[in-house]
């Protein structure tokens, strides 16, 4: 290899490369961040400003993507039945495979873009990089939840980014070779904690009731006593298969003269197209071809027409899916139901692939229901928690979420990584701003490490003692012991606390989330009502203002009113819930049996 420029900046692909302290360092995204590092130091003279951009270049990539998936899919049916000697039809193989089709698309999307971004925008730049160490097994991918656990690390982003740049074959960038492997240690994500007794328990009823039950619930998030009495009506064993039907290891290797079979059909297109169709040799999962017929087989003897209850297992677990697909087969029949609140991003091709796999979708409001397939139950995932009046609580929750630093699906409701670190600098600077005799109050409880460490980063400021430990208090507890909580995203988490009337804020991220007209009226509101800001400042602001009569803000009848509106059109509980799911079932099971 030629000796390099004088003038050439090392590029940074991963936060693997801070241990190389180059003088002249230029890195290709908000990623390169490692876990400990300072978060100015990241700027427009030394980072690759995101390609995502904005709202409307978002949308019009999405489309983009959406086709080639959909292009891609098509492709994978008639090659996957071909290798399998199978004669499948589409909405067989969509259950299974395209979810990761989806991820699979956006992630090599995403990097693909990143290295042509840096090629047009900093064309007076010379670059040269590092390949590392081939580590071979970790980079064969077993099944869709491994895709999405090592799309988030530094060592096959590295390979991938590596790949392009050689597909591209420029002189701008030099790749040289590097002995070691990557020295960063991947970031484990959402590690489990140990089981409690409730787990262990379904773990034990879940294997009885897979061999006897009419009904499968997968993962299903109603309230307890809700569920018990659904099962009782039903006469199935109360199991909500947490563990039943989950991808278990195989000691299986790549086949590589298999995977040379993976001639998927290519329409003329871009070189993207090109390079995304023959990497797919290097990144389907086994779970689709080595383990394949062993899921097959394993699967069978528990195979019976039966009505499935479920909702995000059919995006994550492939032994599920392929369960889930080949029970239709012989009769079943699906109902999704969501495990949160309704708001969800109208350009989603995750939620579009729910619809169109389900023979009905339960809708958490009845304003939700638009379309023959959808039902509306009115079950509420959560306990309805019981306030203790005797206590005044003085605790400021702060509900924390991380979004993934690597993308591995269109960012139509979530920023980008670089928005992200962004977000998080000001709203350090808006809890800084907090009235110094309040700002002891707050907690923060974080949900997941994706590559912000941002837990780490709170107790750096403010202290140890300011972080909530997960494991010792639950949410739901958290909240009811909480004088105002302080969410981040409309979902779950913050939805729990409007239907228990606990005072709650929400902070940012208004293009994400409230996407149509009728959302857009109810983010006014909420901004009128002072349950929406722009940013934690502006949250600062009315916190050190109204701390002392928060409980008459929240209880006012204007806020009142909203909060009832807001929980009609996206979290509706009725009273009849359970007389409604057991008409539901009924029904489906009729069918069933006539088929």
């Amino acid at each position: 290899m030629k000796k390099r420029s004088l003038n050439a900046f090392f590029l940074a692909k991963t936060s693997s490369d801070k241990i190389f302290k180059k003088k002249k360092k230029f890195h290709l995204g908000y990623f390169c961040i490692s876990a400990n590092c300072d978060l100015n130091k990241f700027s427009k003279h030394n980072v690759l400003q995101d390609h995502w951009r904005n709202k409307k270049n978002i949308l019009k990539k999405y489309k983009l993507i959406e086709s080639i998936t959909d292009e891609m899919f098509l492709s994978l049916v008639d090659c996957l039945n071909e290798i399998h000697d199978m004669n499948e039809n589409e909405n067989y193989w969509r259950i299974i495979i395209y979810p990761w089709v989806c991820f699979y698309v956006s992630t090599i999307f995403d990097r693909w873009e990143i290295i042509n971004h840096l090629l047009k925008y900093e064309k007076k730049k010379i670059f040269y990089t590092y390949e590392y160490a081939a580590d071979k097994k970790f980079n064969e991918i077993s099944n869709t939840l491994d895709w999405f656990y090592k799309a988030q690390s530094d060592k096959l982003n590295d390979k991938i980014f590596n790949e392009i740049i050689r597909f591209k074959n420029t002189k701008k960038i030099k790749i040289k070779e590097k002995k070691n492997k990557l020295i960063k240690k991947n970031i484990k994500i959402n590690q489990k904690s140990k089981s409690n007794f409730f787990e262990i328990l379904d773990i034990l009823l879940s294997k009885i009731g897979i061999l006897f039950n009419t009904v499968f619930f997968d993962k299903t998030n109603f309230e307890k006593l809700d569920f018990i009495k659904l099962c009782l009506r039903t006469f199935q064993i109360p199991s909500r298969n947490f563990n039943a039907l989950n991808d278990f290891e195989i000691n299986s290797s790549y086949n590589y003269k298999l995977r040379e079979k993976l001639n998927l059909s290519l329409k003329p297109g871009s070189d993207f197209k090109l390079f995304l169709y023959n990497q797919i040799k290097n990144y389907l999962p086994k779970s689709y071809l080595e383990d394949f017929k062993v899921f097959i087989k394993f699967n069978k003897k528990f195979l019976k027409k039966r009505l499935f209850i479920g909702s995000y297992s059919t995006t994550y677990f492939d032994r599920y899916k392929i369960f889930l697909a080949e029970s239709k087969l012989i009769g079943s029949r699906y109902i999704y139901t969501d495990h949160g609140a309704g708001i969800h991003a109208s350009n989603d091709s995750i939620f579009n692939h729910f619809y169109k796999i389900s023979d009905k979708i339960i809708c958490p409001s009845r304003k939700l229901v638009k379309k023959k397939k959808h039902s509306f139950i009115g079950f509420s995932i959560y306990k309805k928690l019981k306030k203790n009046f005797d206590k005044k609580p003085t605790k400021i929750l702060v509900n924390f979420h991380e979004f993934h630093k690597f993308i591995f699906r269109v960012p139509v409701t979530t920023p980008p990584f670089e928005g992200e670190v962004e977000n998080f600098k000001k709203n350090i600077q808006g809890f800084k701003m907090i009235n110094n005799k309040l700002i002891k109050n707050l907690k923060f409880r974080i949900k997941g490490n994706f590559g912000l460490n941002s837990e780490k980063r709170f107790a750096k400021i403010f202290g140890k003692g300011s972080i909530e430990n997960k494991d010792l208090i639950s949410f739901s507890t958290s909240i009811n012991e909480s004088k105002l909580v302080i969410c981040f995203i409309p979902q779950t988490s913050y939805v729990e606390c409007i239907y228990n009337n606990v005072p709650a804020i929400l902070i940012g991220n208004k293009e994400g989330f409230f996407d149509t007209k009728e959302r857009l009226q109810i983010l006014k509101k909420l901004q009128k009502n002072n349950l929406f800001f722009k940013d934690m400042k502006e949250a600062a602001k009315f916190i050190n203002n109204n701390w002392d009569k928060i409980e008459i803000w929240w209880n006012s009848k204007s806020l009142q009113k909203l909060r009832n509106e807001f929980l009609k059109a996206y979290y509706e509980v009725s009273e009849a819930r359970n007389k409604n799911m057991q008409n539901l079932v009924d029904q489906e099971l009729k069918l069933i049996k006539s088929r």
